[in-house]
């Protein structure tokens, strides 16, 4: 008699134990043809073992073979700098840890779902093991467009009709700050400058007004210092029209 071992994660099988005989033992493994709808559920071995003073045994075993495992992270993603990501472990075999790497997991280290945002490319890569110790990896890459852009009006009326009142700098997700924002009037003069504006607040730019007074309608000149969330700076620059 033997004991013969399954492994779990391998093709590998395993005589643990023989009883009966005089060793030492000698054993080959011969696969069978199946004739089964279910080729892929089972296979069957003749073994022969025969000890060292000639002794044979002849048997066939039928040894389980387990579902394929499944693993993946999805497609390689390409998205805009500052977009929100969510990447998800897919996985037909029920899951017992997970570990990633060159992410963010601080606010889920076991996690089967990380979201992060999109700075800069990446590949990461994950690895699982199942409930019964096997392991599989599998990675994804992150590819970033950078656009840089943001949105500059070229007109606006501070006539008090709660519409375009104010002239400042709309940006995206992918801005970290507006450092500076200057207007001046066509012969160079200062009307409006300003640091660290709040991002997308209408009320933190120039509301037409010079020294207390309703500025003259017409062409002025702005700079704009913005930093962006990877550390980019740039300065855009432009004209723009104050109507009443």
């Amino acid at each position: 008699r033997f004991d013969l071992i399954q492994q779990n994660c391998t093709d590998d099988l395993q005589i643990n134990q023989i009883l009966g005989g005089t060793p030492p033992y000698q054993y080959s493994f011969f696969e069978q043809e199946l004739h089964d709808e279910n080729p892929n559920r089972s296979k069957a071995y003749d073994i022969v073992i025969t000890d060292s003073v000639g002794c044979r045994l002849d048997t066939t075993i039928l040894v389980a073979i387990p579902e394929e495992w499944i693993l993946t992270l999805g497609e390689d993603i390409l998205v805009n700098l500052g977009d929100d990501i969510q990447i998800e472990v897919f996985s037909n075999r029920p899951i017992q840890s997970i570990a990633w790497r060159n992410i963010d997991t601080s606010n889920c280290v076991n996690c089967a779902v990380i979201k992060t945002t999109a700075i800069d490319p990446a590949t990461v890569f994950v690895e699982v093991m199942d409930e019964r110790g096997c392991l599989a990896t599998d990675n994804l890459n992150i590819r970033i467009q950078k656009n840089y852009d943001v949105f500059c009006p070229n007109a606006f009326s501070p006539d008090g009709d709660g519409q375009n009142d104010s002239f400042t700098i709309y940006v995206g997700k992918d801005v970290k700050a507006i450092h500076t924002l200057q207007v001046f009037d066509r012969w160079g003069q200062s009307v409006f400058s300003k640091n660290n504006l709040m991002l997308n607040n209408p009320n933190e730019g120039w509301q037409g007004v010079l020294k207390g007074i309703p500025a003259p309608t017409g062409i002025y000149i702005y700079f704009a210092e913005v930093e962006f969330i990877d550390g980019h700076h740039e300065l855009f620059k432009g004209d723009v029209l104050l109507t009443r």
